[in-house]
């Protein structure tokens, strides 16, 4: 932390900021990303490089006496487009780190709603199915299944993303709403965790090691059987640059 507030205060002693460079936000995210040239931007730090642009994306909000949003909102010639708050993308199985044990080893299995509803009804619909989850795994597996993860999913003793997915939509229906029209799932795979380095593989289930490319396919194959299955986060190692 020190070492990137350091980097912080170097890169910022070299920034120009001026009329120009406030009133067009690409010059200052150009300058910050001529100070650390390397391909991982290692010197400075990604999350640092980050940081900045947020703050100078504040300052440049608050030099055009507006707030952050309606700036981009401007900046981005989007002034035309209703307003709504963003969809939360709501976890409710966890898995890999984040579960009680790594034998699921997807991090976490998240639903959203569609966006075009209010922001309260997007809350009690994930709610609703939230806790339908909770009856449904305590039903099939036992009160133990209801244990929470480190980020408020169930951690229910399955293997098998595709039975964590059958589960959740399961749950959906049980609410009384339609998979792939009124609620959607997303994953953050994580896949850093069950990548095997030595060997090229990724364990996506207890003894099950596959390359990228079969992989590829697993996932495929996933989105498949369940198109409600919109985002993917994480699929491969952060390195694996060919997948």
């Amino acid at each position: 932390v020190y070492s990137a507030i350091e980097n912080i205060k170097i890169a910022n002693a070299s920034l120009i900021l001026n009329d120009s460079t406030i009133t067009k936000f690409e010059k200052i995210d150009k300058q910050l990303m001529k100070l650390d040239t390397t391909e991982l931007k290692s010197e400075i730090g990604g999350n640092a490089i980050t940081a900045m642009s947020f703050c100078m994306l504040d300052v440049a909000s608050r030099y055009n006496k507006c707030e952050m949003y309606e700036y981009i909102r401007k900046y981005m010639k989007s002034e035309s487009i209703d307003k709504y708050l963003p969809t939360p993308f709501v976890n409710i199985i966890n898995g890999g780190k984040h579960g009680i044990t790594d034998e699921l080893k997807i991090q976490e299995f998240m639903i959203y709603t569609k966006h075009d509803i209010s922001a309260s009804k997007k809350v009690q619909i994930v709610t609703e199915i939230y806790y339908n989850l909770r009856s449904i795994l305590v039903m099939k597996y036992g009160i133990k299944a209801k244990v929470i993860g480190d980020e408020g999913g169930f951690c229910p003793p399955i293997t098998s993303p595709n039975e964590a997915l059958y589960l959740i939509e399961e749950a959906i229906e049980k609410s009384g709403y339609v998979v792939n029209t009124d609620v959607f799932i997303a994953l953050d795979c994580a896949a850093n965790e069950f990548y095997n380095k030595s060997e090229n593989t990724y364990e996506i289930e207890p003894n099950i090691h596959l390359y990228r490319d079969e992989l590829i396919s697993y996932y495929g194959s996933l989105i498949e059987e369940h198109p409600a299955l919109k985002s993917i986060e994480d699929p491969f190692h952060e390195s694996d640059y060919i997948a």
